[in-house]
């Protein structure tokens, strides 16, 4: 019994100290941003470019989706 309580207490303290050592770390949210996400506009889909897009069958809604290429795409390089 006392060795339970004993593995217990150290758990225990390891948990706080766990917890502690986390609150000392960076925010994410601080460390500046090295991604920079493409403005989305309308248009035909391009190699560099984020466009909003959708399609045929929801032309009708206001349903649609980002589609990004990126700088070094090519269709014939695709197969399309």
């Amino acid at each position: 019994m006392k060795s339970s309580i004993t593995a217990f207490a150290i758990l225990l303290s390891s948990i706080t100290l766990a917890v502690f050592a986390a609150e000392k770390k960076t925010n994410l949210n601080d460390i500046p941003s090295d991604i920079v996400v493409p403005k989305m506009i309308e248009g035909k889909p391009a190699a560099g470019k984020r466009v909003k897009h959708n399609w045929p069958e929801e032309n009708s809604t206001a349903i649609h989706h980002a589609l990004y290429l990126p700088e070094n795409w090519t269709a014939k390089r695709n197969g399309l």
